[in-house]
Protein backbone atom coordinates (compact mmCIF):
# COMPACT_ATOMS: atom_id res chain seq x y z
CA UNK A 1 0.00 0.00 0.00
CA UNK A 2 2.18 3.35 -1.06
CA UNK A 3 -0.20 5.45 0.82
CA UNK A 4 0.20 3.53 4.45
CA UNK A 5 1.32 6.89 6.71
CA UNK A 6 2.71 4.10 9.14
CA UNK A 7 6.38 2.75 8.08
CA UNK A 8 9.57 2.15 9.50
CA UNK A 9 12.67 3.38 8.20
CA UNK A 10 15.29 0.92 6.98
CA UNK A 11 19.52 1.52 7.02
CA UNK A 12 18.94 2.41 3.62
CA UNK A 13 16.14 5.01 4.13
CA UNK A 14 13.46 3.28 2.36
CA UNK A 15 10.14 3.05 3.84
CA UNK A 16 8.52 0.07 4.65
CA UNK A 17 5.03 -0.75 6.63
CA UNK A 18 5.08 -0.98 10.01
CA UNK A 19 4.49 -4.53 11.03
CA UNK A 20 4.09 -4.25 15.18
CA UNK A 21 3.41 -6.66 18.17
CA UNK A 22 3.84 -6.22 21.79
CA UNK A 23 6.23 -7.29 23.94
CA UNK A 24 5.71 -8.01 27.66
CA UNK A 25 8.96 -8.40 29.25
CA UNK A 26 8.24 -5.78 31.15
CA UNK A 27 4.72 -7.23 32.72
CA UNK A 28 4.42 -11.24 31.99
CA UNK A 29 7.46 -12.00 29.41
CA UNK A 30 10.19 -12.53 32.10
CA UNK A 31 10.73 -14.03 35.08
CA UNK A 32 7.04 -15.87 34.86
CA UNK A 33 8.64 -17.93 31.87
CA UNK A 34 11.16 -19.47 33.37
CA UNK A 35 14.66 -18.57 35.49
CA UNK A 36 16.25 -17.71 32.43
CA UNK A 37 14.62 -13.87 31.58
CA UNK A 38 17.17 -13.04 28.94
CA UNK A 39 16.69 -15.62 27.11
CA UNK A 40 13.11 -15.65 27.00
CA UNK A 41 13.26 -11.57 26.25
CA UNK A 42 15.49 -11.98 23.39
CA UNK A 43 14.35 -15.15 22.21
CA UNK A 44 10.43 -13.67 21.86
CA UNK A 45 11.97 -10.75 19.94
CA UNK A 46 14.14 -12.55 17.54
CA UNK A 47 10.82 -15.12 16.77
CA UNK A 48 9.05 -12.02 15.96
CA UNK A 49 12.19 -10.53 13.40
CA UNK A 50 11.96 -13.97 11.90
CA UNK A 51 8.26 -13.41 10.90
CA UNK A 52 8.24 -10.11 10.09
CA UNK A 53 7.74 -7.91 13.13
CA UNK A 54 9.64 -4.63 12.47
CA UNK A 55 8.04 -2.24 15.04
CA UNK A 56 7.78 -2.90 18.81
CA UNK A 57 5.28 -1.72 21.54
CA UNK A 58 5.57 -2.28 25.32
CA UNK A 59 2.93 -2.41 27.92
CA UNK A 60 5.40 -0.46 30.32
CA UNK A 61 3.47 -2.00 32.64
CA UNK A 62 2.41 -0.41 35.79
CA UNK A 63 5.22 0.91 37.56
CA UNK A 64 8.11 0.92 35.03
CA UNK A 65 10.24 3.43 37.53
CA UNK A 66 11.35 0.07 39.31
CA UNK A 67 9.24 1.00 42.64
CA UNK A 68 12.04 2.18 44.13
CA UNK A 69 12.41 -0.59 46.71
CA UNK A 70 8.78 -1.09 47.08
CA UNK A 71 8.44 -4.29 44.80
CA UNK A 72 10.93 -6.44 43.08
CA UNK A 73 12.37 -4.89 40.04
CA UNK A 74 12.04 -7.75 37.62
CA UNK A 75 9.49 -6.20 35.33
CA UNK A 76 11.65 -2.50 34.88
CA UNK A 77 14.52 -4.85 34.14
CA UNK A 78 13.52 -7.24 31.32
CA UNK A 79 11.97 -3.89 29.94
CA UNK A 80 14.82 -1.84 29.72
CA UNK A 81 16.83 -4.90 28.44
CA UNK A 82 14.10 -5.57 25.97
CA UNK A 83 14.12 -1.75 24.77
CA UNK A 84 18.10 -2.16 24.63
CA UNK A 85 18.40 -5.78 22.80
CA UNK A 86 15.50 -4.31 20.20
CA UNK A 87 18.01 -1.59 19.16
CA UNK A 88 20.09 -3.42 18.87
CA UNK A 89 18.70 -6.03 16.36
CA UNK A 90 16.99 -3.11 14.18
CA UNK A 91 13.53 -3.20 15.86
CA UNK A 92 12.26 -0.37 15.76
CA UNK A 93 10.29 1.37 19.03
CA UNK A 94 6.70 2.73 19.23
CA UNK A 95 7.50 5.39 21.61
CA UNK A 96 5.78 5.68 25.07
CA UNK A 97 4.44 7.45 28.11
CA UNK A 98 2.91 5.37 30.41
CA UNK A 99 0.46 2.36 31.38
CA UNK A 100 -1.52 3.32 32.88
CA UNK A 101 -1.86 6.81 32.40
CA UNK A 102 -3.41 6.99 36.21
CA UNK A 103 -1.18 4.65 37.62
CA UNK A 104 1.12 6.36 40.29
CA UNK A 105 4.65 4.79 39.00
CA UNK A 106 4.66 8.23 37.14
CA UNK A 107 4.88 10.51 40.10
CA UNK A 108 6.96 7.63 41.71
CA UNK A 109 9.74 7.84 38.91
CA UNK A 110 9.19 11.47 38.22
CA UNK A 111 10.52 12.00 41.98
CA UNK A 112 13.23 9.70 42.17
CA UNK A 113 14.73 10.59 38.74
CA UNK A 114 14.36 14.40 39.05
CA UNK A 115 14.00 15.28 42.36
CA UNK A 116 10.68 16.46 42.32
CA UNK A 117 7.66 16.34 44.98
CA UNK A 118 4.87 14.87 42.32
CA UNK A 119 1.88 13.24 43.93
CA UNK A 120 -0.75 11.03 42.53
CA UNK A 121 -3.62 13.52 42.25
CA UNK A 122 -5.29 11.81 39.71
CA UNK A 123 -6.85 12.61 36.12
CA UNK A 124 -7.22 16.55 35.36
CA UNK A 125 -4.64 17.65 37.41
CA UNK A 126 -1.82 19.48 35.90
CA UNK A 127 1.00 17.72 37.86
CA UNK A 128 -0.21 14.50 37.43
CA UNK A 129 0.60 15.39 33.19
CA UNK A 130 3.85 17.52 34.53
CA UNK A 131 5.44 14.19 35.90
CA UNK A 132 4.09 11.99 32.93
CA UNK A 133 5.99 14.98 30.57
CA UNK A 134 10.02 14.41 32.91
CA UNK A 135 8.99 10.67 32.29
CA UNK A 136 8.58 10.95 28.75
CA UNK A 137 11.29 13.21 28.16
CA UNK A 138 13.46 10.66 30.25
CA UNK A 139 12.15 7.71 27.93
CA UNK A 140 12.73 9.70 24.90
CA UNK A 141 16.75 10.96 25.85
CA UNK A 142 17.42 6.72 26.54
CA UNK A 143 15.31 5.31 23.80
CA UNK A 144 14.38 8.01 21.57
CA UNK A 145 16.76 7.27 18.71
CA UNK A 146 14.94 4.39 17.86
CA UNK A 147 11.55 5.58 18.01
CA UNK A 148 8.96 5.46 15.27
CA UNK A 149 8.44 9.02 14.00
CA UNK A 150 5.05 9.35 12.07
CA UNK A 151 5.19 10.69 8.24
CA UNK A 152 4.79 14.01 9.14
CA UNK A 153 7.81 13.61 11.58
CA UNK A 154 6.12 13.41 14.80
CA UNK A 155 7.49 11.81 17.54
CA UNK A 156 4.66 9.47 18.41
CA UNK A 157 5.03 8.98 22.66
CA UNK A 158 2.46 5.73 23.41
CA UNK A 159 -0.09 5.76 26.23
CA UNK A 160 -2.84 3.67 27.63
CA UNK A 161 -5.73 5.92 29.17
CA UNK A 162 -8.83 4.16 29.04
CA UNK A 163 -10.57 5.86 31.99
CA UNK A 164 -13.39 3.28 31.80
CA UNK A 165 -13.28 -0.78 31.90
CA UNK A 166 -14.19 -3.28 30.22
CA UNK A 167 -16.10 -6.98 29.90
CA UNK A 168 -17.72 -7.96 33.01
CA UNK A 169 -17.72 -4.33 34.77
CA UNK A 170 -18.29 -2.79 31.38
CA UNK A 171 -20.07 0.03 32.83
CA UNK A 172 -17.69 1.27 35.06
CA UNK A 173 -15.97 4.75 34.84
CA UNK A 174 -12.66 5.53 36.94
CA UNK A 175 -13.31 7.49 40.06
CA UNK A 176 -13.05 11.03 40.18
CA UNK A 177 -10.28 12.70 42.55
CA UNK A 178 -11.31 15.84 45.08
CA UNK A 179 -10.16 18.38 42.45
CA UNK A 180 -11.70 17.07 39.53
CA UNK A 181 -14.87 16.92 41.76
CA UNK A 182 -14.76 20.82 42.24
CA UNK A 183 -13.80 21.43 38.42
CA UNK A 184 -16.90 19.44 37.53
CA UNK A 185 -19.21 21.65 39.68
CA UNK A 186 -16.94 24.85 37.74
CA UNK A 187 -18.06 23.27 34.63
CA UNK A 188 -21.44 23.00 35.19
CA UNK A 189 -21.77 26.64 36.07
CA UNK A 190 -20.39 27.40 33.09
CA UNK A 191 -22.53 24.97 30.72
CA UNK A 192 -25.43 25.84 32.34
CA UNK A 193 -25.67 29.78 33.58
CA UNK A 194 -28.61 29.60 35.59
CA UNK A 195 -29.02 27.20 38.23
CA UNK A 196 -32.77 27.27 36.74
CA UNK A 197 -31.63 25.95 33.52
CA UNK A 198 -29.87 23.36 35.51
CA UNK A 199 -32.31 22.21 37.55
CA UNK A 200 -34.83 21.79 34.58
CA UNK A 201 -32.53 20.04 32.53
CA UNK A 202 -31.81 17.52 35.57
CA UNK A 203 -34.89 17.59 37.50
CA UNK A 204 -32.98 18.97 40.09
CA UNK A 205 -34.31 21.27 42.78
CA UNK A 206 -30.68 23.30 44.30
CA UNK A 207 -31.21 26.68 45.51
CA UNK A 208 -28.52 27.85 43.62
CA UNK A 209 -24.75 27.49 42.30
CA UNK A 210 -23.55 29.16 45.89
CA UNK A 211 -26.26 26.18 48.00
CA UNK A 212 -24.25 24.55 50.04
CA UNK A 213 -26.26 21.07 48.51
CA UNK A 214 -24.34 22.35 45.36
CA UNK A 215 -21.35 23.07 46.46
CA UNK A 216 -21.24 19.71 48.11
CA UNK A 217 -22.11 17.78 44.73
CA UNK A 218 -20.36 14.25 44.23
CA UNK A 219 -21.09 12.21 41.21
CA UNK A 220 -20.47 8.83 43.04
CA UNK A 221 -23.05 9.23 45.48
CA UNK A 222 -24.94 6.49 45.10
CA UNK A 223 -22.81 4.74 42.61
CA UNK A 224 -21.49 0.99 43.42
CA UNK A 225 -18.35 0.02 43.44
CA UNK A 226 -17.60 -2.25 40.60
CA UNK A 227 -13.85 -3.76 41.05
CA UNK A 228 -12.85 -0.37 42.70
CA UNK A 229 -14.59 1.61 39.57
CA UNK A 230 -17.86 3.54 39.96
CA UNK A 231 -20.89 1.89 38.72
CA UNK A 232 -23.67 4.02 37.69
CA UNK A 233 -26.09 1.31 36.79
CA UNK A 234 -28.19 2.12 40.02
CA UNK A 235 -32.21 2.87 39.29
CA UNK A 236 -33.03 6.53 40.90
CA UNK A 237 -29.70 8.01 42.15
CA UNK A 238 -28.78 11.36 40.47
CA UNK A 239 -26.34 10.14 38.29
CA UNK A 240 -27.70 7.06 37.00
CA UNK A 241 -26.68 5.59 33.31
CA UNK A 242 -28.34 7.47 30.35
CA UNK A 243 -29.50 10.13 32.20
CA UNK A 244 -28.49 14.42 31.78
CA UNK A 245 -26.31 14.46 35.05
CA UNK A 246 -24.11 11.48 33.70
CA UNK A 247 -23.87 12.92 30.19
CA UNK A 248 -22.85 15.70 31.28
CA UNK A 249 -20.54 14.38 33.41
CA UNK A 250 -18.98 12.35 30.91
CA UNK A 251 -18.83 15.77 28.70
CA UNK A 252 -16.26 16.98 31.43
CA UNK A 253 -14.59 13.67 31.23
CA UNK A 254 -13.87 13.98 28.01
CA UNK A 255 -13.00 18.10 28.00
CA UNK A 256 -10.87 17.22 31.23
CA UNK A 257 -8.93 14.10 29.40
CA UNK A 258 -8.42 17.23 26.57
CA UNK A 259 -6.82 19.31 29.22
CA UNK A 260 -4.35 16.81 30.73
CA UNK A 261 -3.16 16.03 27.17
CA UNK A 262 -2.53 19.49 26.29
CA UNK A 263 -1.12 20.07 29.63
CA UNK A 264 1.24 17.23 28.45
CA UNK A 265 2.39 18.20 25.25
CA UNK A 266 2.97 21.67 26.40
CA UNK A 267 5.32 20.26 28.58
CA UNK A 268 7.67 17.83 26.79
CA UNK A 269 7.40 19.26 23.33
CA UNK A 270 10.66 21.09 24.16
CA UNK A 271 12.13 18.00 24.84
CA UNK A 272 10.50 15.44 22.48
CA UNK A 273 10.11 17.97 19.34
CA UNK A 274 7.38 17.08 17.38
CA UNK A 275 5.54 14.85 20.20
CA UNK A 276 2.10 13.64 19.62
CA UNK A 277 0.03 11.41 21.52
CA UNK A 278 -1.19 7.72 20.55
CA UNK A 279 -3.92 6.66 22.27
CA UNK A 280 -4.35 3.29 23.52
CA UNK A 281 -7.46 1.82 24.99
CA UNK A 282 -9.53 -1.64 26.13
CA UNK A 283 -12.44 -2.61 25.09
CA UNK A 284 -13.45 -0.97 21.95
CA UNK A 285 -13.14 2.67 22.59
CA UNK A 286 -12.81 4.14 19.42
CA UNK A 287 -12.97 7.49 18.79
CA UNK A 288 -15.59 7.48 16.08
CA UNK A 289 -18.83 9.29 15.49
CA UNK A 290 -22.11 7.42 16.20
CA UNK A 291 -25.52 8.13 16.12
CA UNK A 292 -26.39 7.42 19.24
CA UNK A 293 -30.38 6.15 18.22
CA UNK A 294 -29.18 3.82 15.89
CA UNK A 295 -30.57 0.41 15.77
CA UNK A 296 -27.10 -1.21 15.28
CA UNK A 297 -26.44 -2.75 18.28
CA UNK A 298 -22.52 -3.51 17.24
CA UNK A 299 -22.61 0.48 16.70
CA UNK A 300 -24.69 1.93 19.85
CA UNK A 301 -22.05 -0.69 21.61
CA UNK A 302 -19.24 1.56 20.38
CA UNK A 303 -21.27 5.02 21.09
CA UNK A 304 -21.36 4.08 24.42
CA UNK A 305 -18.39 2.44 25.56
CA UNK A 306 -16.64 5.67 24.22
CA UNK A 307 -19.07 7.51 25.77
CA UNK A 308 -18.59 6.12 29.45
CA UNK A 309 -14.42 6.66 28.17
CA UNK A 310 -14.75 10.24 28.22
CA UNK A 311 -13.82 9.57 24.10
CA UNK A 312 -15.50 10.79 21.17
CA UNK A 313 -15.03 11.44 17.93
CA UNK A 314 -15.02 14.95 17.34
CA UNK A 315 -13.62 17.32 20.07
CA UNK A 316 -10.53 14.45 20.39
CA UNK A 317 -9.94 14.23 17.11
CA UNK A 318 -9.58 17.85 16.04
CA UNK A 319 -7.81 18.69 19.68
CA UNK A 320 -4.39 17.94 17.52
CA UNK A 321 -3.17 15.95 20.51
CA UNK A 322 -3.80 12.64 18.97
CA UNK A 323 -1.62 11.01 15.94
CA UNK A 324 -3.28 7.97 16.11
CA UNK A 325 -5.12 5.25 18.20
CA UNK A 326 -5.61 1.48 18.80
CA UNK A 327 -7.55 -0.47 20.91
CA UNK A 328 -7.55 -4.57 22.91
CA UNK A 329 -10.25 -6.58 21.86
CA UNK A 330 -12.24 -7.57 24.36
CA UNK A 331 -15.41 -9.78 24.91
CA UNK A 332 -18.03 -7.28 23.97
CA UNK A 333 -16.65 -8.17 20.32
CA UNK A 334 -15.52 -11.24 20.34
Amino acid sequence: NPSNETAVIRPDGSRFPAISAQSMADMRGNAQLGPDAAYHVLNNLMCMQDIGINLINTTAAFEFDGSFGRHPANNIDACHFSLDAARLLGLTLQGWIAYPYEGEGATHQANALFGGSYTKTGFGQKEFALAHADNAAWQYERWGDNYLIGADGSVILDTEDTRGWMRVDFNARHRLSDKSKEDFRAFLRDQYGRIEALNEAWGTDFAGFDCPEFNSLDPEAGAVDDHGYAGYRVKGILFEEWNQPLSDLDEFRLKERISDYRTFLDAVSSRVPGARIHLRTEGANYPVTVDPLTERSHLRHTFYSALRCGIDGELLPKSGLLHSCSDYTTLPYT
